[in-house]
């Protein structure tokens, strides 16, 4: 449970560890952490000085919200935390958007998942890797990529740049005969590269946009409409360029992967951007002592 608030005095953002809550898991748990949350709030005399409240999407966590704000009108008389005051993480809602557009490549994705896999449990795979990265690199020996945690998209993206920086040496490896029979089912063609590469360039912006909202030392709601812009604007980017004017097949292969990643990414995040408009998201902005230059 973080608190979160701009001094008046000083005009930082400061931010403070309340409490660790320990509640019991299972059905009703939602329920538990409002109540919680409340019993907390109330011993330090801070229930009616809330503004909103920031969680993830789960279904518990709007339960959670939704009876804290039933407790507080309860003991307080007045709809201090109003249903539009209960915000989902706009980080976590982007990182959401942008995993929904991996979708679009899965099969290619998994493949090189299977690949990697492959070469990085086997010490005769590795060995392979190994001698050709040797001979091909111009650092030498190298190590096969890491694979990536399916729930995190950075991850997915370094996978995707390491790979491609090693792609030849990874084709090589798969195609050696003593091991060309274990990767029979899941080689990446040709046009599965191109796809991974397409991917791996759409995801720069967000990347920096996401990395940047992750790491700020301030709340992130006074920020997230304008991060919201710089994604609508990258996905609008791709999604009206005219693919009529493009005569390379591998050029319409990579825009056709981008203009489908935009509108995956545009799908999930454009249910959200009434939230953006919300009385705390405009106090942020108010508040946020970069703006005040």
């Amino acid at each position: 449970m973080t608190l979160h608030w701009i001094s008046l005095e000083s005009g930082k953002s400061i931010s403070v560890l309340l409490d660790l809550l320990d509640v019991f898991p299972g059905d009703g748990v939602g329920k538990r952490v409002g109540q919680a949350l409340f019993s907390r709030l109330r011993s330090f005399g801070i229930s009616s000085r809330l503004l909103s409240t920031t969680s993830d999407g789960a279904s518990e966590s709007q339960v959670a919200s939704k009876e804290l704000a039933m407790l507080l009108l309860r003991h307080h008389g007045q709809d201090i935390l109003q249903s539009s005051h209960m915000l989902r993480c706009m980080v976590h809602t982007y990182q959401l958007g942008v995993k929904s557009a991996l979708e679009v490549i899965a099969p290619s994705t998994m493949k090189l998942r299977k690949t990697l896999h492959s070469i990085r449990k086997s010490k005769v795979s590795r060995a392979i890797f190994k001698k050709y990265s040797k001979n091909m690199h111009k650092n030498g020996e190298q190590e096969p990529p890491c694979l990536d945690c399916v729930t995190r998209w950075n991850s997915t993206l370094v996978m995707y740049q390491q790979a491609l920086k090693l792609r030849d040496i990874l084709s090589c490896t798969v195609s050696d005969k003593a091991i060309a029979h274990e990767f029979v089912d899941h080689t990446l063609s040709i046009e599965d590269w191109n796809r991974i590469q397409s991917m791996e360039q759409w995801l720069h912006v967000p990347a920096i946009i996401c990395n940047y909202m992750s790491d700020s030392k301030y709340p992130t709601l006074s920020i997230a409409a304008f991060a919201f812009k710089l994604l609508l604007s990258h996905c609008n980017s791709y999604i009206f360029m005219d693919m009529d004017s493009i005569d390379s097949p591998y050029e319409k292969i990579t825009l056709e992967v981008q203009k489908e990643a935009s509108n995956k990414c545009l799908q999930y995040l454009i249910k959200y951007e009434e939230s953006l408009k919300s009385i705390p998201s405009r106090i942020a902005m108010f508040l946020d002592p970069r703006y005040f230059c």
